[in-house]
């Protein structure tokens, strides 16, 4: 004989677990206290299948110690209040809900369903001569009767929420229906498609689909949610569920309450569940994918959305969740093909064109980012992120006017949205407006004052204002924050210069470098300090630096010729003159500093040329 081998999905087995975790039941477990095991306390093959842990096995565990259970166990005193059928799917689906309700949400359950089926009860004793479909209608208008509200805008809900507010979404409704059917005898079953469940009568003389009271064929739901052909002829959508095999609805649903509450090992445990009562429900590896992907799992998210996508490649969400999977993974080109699968199975889903944007951001194909935001706010123009996001990305073409446009509609929309905010505080500093830069910034500040960012924008704020010590208290605070925040150190090396403090300033900016040796500005900021204080050789070093890093950076062409100026390098500063006035022929300093260099080398004619140019392009050059 074979122990702990479980038959099908048994209530009781559900409840006794939670309330004994790891009892030895074939052994025996002490239920009524008297410290010892009787005989009607081991779990024993009843059935005489050869498996000890069949759901009849459990049926006759729990009527044998029926006393001991409803005294012990809150549970079995409420289901026993009420006469149900012992094998009612309702107990197993209050029994799967009663780790997360409270134990009176349980008990109003049966009393809310105990009263639709009192109700049909008198309809139908009135009425004798009713259609199949008319009986199950009847049971949808007792559910009216005793005060059911339908509320077709979500989905998930537990059926002991919605019994105990009596607002129903399909799915809750549904498992009220089967319950009921099932002590009236009727031949009805789950059927599930998409997100959607809905009840199924079947029997010789026919079937029909009732759904919240309506009567719709297959076709309807197969035209209503694009079911693919696949997806129906594997049987994951469409199809009549077992008493068991519909409690993979019931599983899942609570994993999503459990994953609302933070509680994603749970729910994912919760889903394996599903997944062993039904492997052919594409759904549930779809949701699995999900909780993996909060988790930072997102492999083997991508092998369920795989999984998913396999049993129903017409679904868009899960092309979608495989694409935002990818995309954590920084695979953006295979994102972006997940997010064109999902935008050509349904082109009005505007989180896949925002999906999609993201990816292209991160691949530098700003304008083609900003199409696809234009597209999600066109399909959606109530979405606070997505108008974060084209904004973010018109920042980064430098158009700040309409980036802060953006900003302004998503905070609008959320007044929560602080990266909206930093954002628009960002994009002002950008603008040239540091005082309504500011303002935004202290918003942040006293939101939440551990976020280095904010600190700096606001430093960069005031150091446009010239608020040179104020802006270094805010760089202070940044780099406190986050010692690694090489512009913080930057920024606050150049206030510091500001102020005359240049050896000071010199050190931020080693600092800085020190932390991120690719940014070319740090280079030209302690080269100009450099330069400053004559130290011409250290200046020529940085400014090689800026040039290596970045060859298109004129200023530093400039630098670099009056450094070499200054140590009397005349030809080299010459040369360097020559490039920062190639690439910018309106440079009136380097004209003027050219001049002085050609005079120096006994050109006067040379030095008389450039005198001429840097005059007409800065009169005030020599006032």
């Amino acid at each position: 004989m074979r122990h702990g081998v479980m038959s099908g999905f048994s209530w009781i087995q559900e409840v006794l677990t939670r309330h004994y975790p790891g009892a030895d039941w074939v052994q025996g477990v002490d239920l009524n206290g008297n410290r010892k095991i009787e005989p009607q306390e081991r779990l024993q093959d009843v059935d005489g299948d050869g498996v000890v842990g069949s759901s009849r096995d459990w049926e006759q565990y729990a009527v044998s110690n029926k006393t001991t259970l409803k005294t012990r166990i809150a549970f079995f005193k409420t289901a026993a209040a009420y006469s149900l059928k012992p094998v009612n799917p309702l107990h197993n689906i209050l029994a799967i809900e009663e780790e997360i309700t409270p134990a009176e949400e349980v008990g109003r359950a049966y009393r809310f369903i105990s009263d639709v089926l009192r109700n049909v009860r008198k309809r139908t004793a009135a009425k004798q001569s009713d259609s199949a479909q008319e009986k199950m209608q009847m049971i949808y208008q007792a559910m009216r009767d005793v005060g059911a509200e339908w509320n077709t805008s979500t989905a998930g809900a537990l059926v002991t929420s919605s019994c105990a507010t009596k607002r129903f979404d399909r799915d809750a409704a549904s498992f009220v229906v089967l319950a009921v059917a099932h002590e009236l005898g009727y031949p009805v079953s789950l059927v599930t498609v998409s997100e959607r469940s809905f009840v199924r009568w079947e029997d010789p003389k026919g079937r029909f689909n009732i759904d919240l009271g309506e009567i719709h064929p297959d076709d309807f739901y197969r035209h209503t949610y694009r079911i693919a052909d696949v997806a129906i002829q594997s049987g994951a959508y469409l199809r009549s569920l077992s008493a068991d095999e519909s409690l993979w609805v019931v599983f899942a649903n609570r994993a999503g309450a459990k994953s609302a509450q933070g509680r994603r090992e749970e729910a994912i445990a919760d889903l394996d569940r599903a997944i062993a009562l039904d492997p052919r429900n594409p759904l549930v590896f779809h949701n699995l994918g999900i909780v993996k992907g909060y988790l930072g799992r997102h492999e083997e998210a991508i092998a369920d959305f795989d999984k998913a996508v396999t049993l129903d490649p017409g679904e868009a969400e899960s092309f979608s969740g495989r694409g935002l999977a990818r995309a954590a993974l920084r695979q953006h080109e295979k994102a972006i093909a997940d997010f064109d699968r999902a935008i050509a199975l349904d082109p009005s889903f505007a989180a896949a064109f925002l999906l999609r944007g993201r990816a292209k951001m991160n691949l530098h194909r700003v304008e083609m980012a900003v199409a696809d935001f234009d597209k999600a706010i066109e399909l959606d123009q109530h979405d606070a992120t997505t108008f974060t996001n084209r904004g973010i990305a018109r920042a980064a073409l430098g158009r700040f006017g309409a980036a802060i446009a953006d900003f302004d509609q998503a905070i609008t929309l959320d007044s929560r949205d602080v990266v909206a905010r930093f954002g628009r505080g960002s994009a002002k500093v950008r603008l040239g407006k540091p005082e309504e830069a500011i303002a935004d910034f202290d918003h942040l500040i006293a939101l939440d004052a551990r976020q280095a960012n904010y600190f700096f924008g606001r430093g960069l704020a005031k150091k446009d204002l010239g608020q040179f010590e104020a802006a270094i208290g805010d760089f202070d605070q940044a780099i406190a924050l986050d010692p690694r925040d090489a512009a913080a150190v930057a920024g606050r090396g150049y206030a510091k210069a500001m102020l005359g403090r240049v050896k000071a300033s010199i050190a931020d900016f080693d600092m800085a470098i020190k932390i991120d040796p690719r940014n070319p500005e740090v280079f030209f900021l302690r080269g100009s300090c450099n330069l400053g204080v004559r130290r011409l050789e250290a200046a020529v070093a940085d400014f090689d630096q800026v040039i290596a890093l970045d060859p298109r950076h004129v200023t530093a062409f400039f630098g670099r010729g009056l450094a070499k100026k200054g140590l009397g390098q005349f030809e080299a500063a010459i040369t360097d003159f020559d490039e920062a006035i190639k690439r910018d022929p309106t440079n009136a300093d380097a004209f003027y500093e050219r001049s002085h260099v050609y005079k120096a080398l006994g050109k006067p004619k040379e030095a008389e040329t450039d005198l001429e140019r840097a005059r007409q392009l800065k009169p005030d050059l020599f006032k």
